[in-house]
């Protein structure tokens, strides 16, 4: 089996497909299908992913379509060679590039939309995206032979834009880092937002909140950590929000990658994910797999933190996470220790990249076959 991948950036700023998309080849070729991933070069030279990645320069403005002559003919000229194309997210000239090759060498497609489908998501830049989408994005999207959803949410809105493919239900996985010589001592309790600096992750709505905490008389030795990448200009204002509004104990920080995240992440204790909208939220995940209890809002589909007892889903409002963080912040250290080690547990069960790629690798099968004979567990079918 022969697979290629399409995506339109894996820099460290492109948020959580940066990850996912090449830990999923990785995973693919462990269970002996051959994965090539097709990306763009947008800012900075791209990571190695430790398999075939074909990386190209973008070649037109805007730069965020991520256009490219020499990918699209790549792709026509691959795409012959293989079984199946897998295409990650949406609104890119890659994505059409992938589509349209798939189409021409009779190749079937899965696309995973990876939230671009989300109501909130379709909301920002509005006009752009519904003439995009009429002028080549649905036709494209209607070609496809199945879809990927990475949560059963994200698949009702693939079925709300009027999709009746197949979709395969696979969340991603996450690699389980060593937390065993996590830094322990500190004078302080650390509460921490780890993501990408943007409109949609809701962070004045966390910034409101932890004041009304801190003005109750809550959270005394907790202090709030806001790390990752975003635009200048939105990090400025939110900054110059703390300082004009005397919001105590909040520190920004720059973006950090690799196993510095993941050692940041295991010595926190607790993580949030206030976001307006998740396909699937990549960084509570990841918290969890380092045993740190998670906060995340009803905006993205992480119901599990309640179901097993290792955080909080709480309502998408200033109300909803100031009652989540007034709870987390009162519990004794070894309580929210005890809830990090049942959501290590949920993230070592449920999440592991290798029995993610098994079910990945029966789907494709099942694809390439036209879908004939019993669909596999993880597969909606219409």
């Amino acid at each position: 089996m022969k697979a290629i991948h399409v995506v339109a950036s894996i820099d460290d700023e492109a948020a959580g497909p940066s990850y996912s998309v090449p830990a999923l080849g990785r995973a693919l070729g462990r269970v002996g299908i051959k994965t090539e991933l097709n990306t763009v070069d947008l800012k900075t030279k791209s990571p190695s992913v430790r398999f075939t990645h074909v990386c190209f320069e973008a070649t037109g403005r805007p730069l965020r379509l991520a256009r490219s002559t020499y990918l699209n003919a790549h792709l026509n000229a691959k795409m012959p060679l293989v079984n199946i194309s897998h295409n990650h997210s949406l609104w890119t000239m890659p994505n059409l590039y992938c589509s349209w090759a798939s189409r021409r060498a009779g190749v079937p497609e899965v696309v995973a939309p990876r939230g671009a489908l989300h109501p909130r998501a379709l909301r920002i830049s509005r006009r752009v995206k519904q003439v995009f989408w009429h002028v080549a994005q649905k036709s494209a999207c209607q070609n496809a032979a199945a879809f990927h959803a990475t949560s059963m949410q994200e698949a009702e809105y693939i079925r709300a834009q009027g999709f009746r493919q197949p979709i395969l239900i696979l969340p991603n996985g996450v690699d389980l880092p060593n937390i065993d010589n996590v830094s322990p001592g500190k004078p302080y309790r650390e509460l921490i937002y780890f993501g990408r600096i943007h409109p949609i992750k809701g962070i004045p709505r966390l910034l409101e909140a932890w004041k009304r905490l801190k003005v109750k008389g809550g959270a005394g030795d907790w202090r709030l950590r806001i790390v990752g990448p975003g635009q200048d200009v939105y990090a400025r204002s939110l900054k110059a929000n703390v300082k004009t509004q005397s919001i105590p104990d909040v520190h920004f920080e720059g973006p950090t990658y690799g196993q510095k995240k993941f050692a940041l992440l295991a010595q926190a204790d607790l993580y949030i994910l206030p976001s307006d909208s998740e396909n699937f939220g990549m960084t509570v995940v990841e918290a969890l797999a380092c045993g740190t209890p998670a906060i995340a809002t009803k905006g993205t589909p992480w119901r599990q933190l309640e179901l097993f007892r290792c955080g909080w889903w709480t309502e998408t409002s200033v109300e909803g996470i100031q009652g989540a963080l007034e709870q987390a912040t009162a519990m004794p250290i070894g309580e929210l220790k005890v809830m990090g080690m049942r959501g290590r547990e949920l993230a070592e069960k449920e999440y592991s990249w290798d029995r993610i790629a098994e079910q990945m690798s029966d789907t494709y099968e099942w694809v390439v076959g036209g879908g004939n004979g019993k669909a596999p567990k993880c597969v909606e079918v219409s």
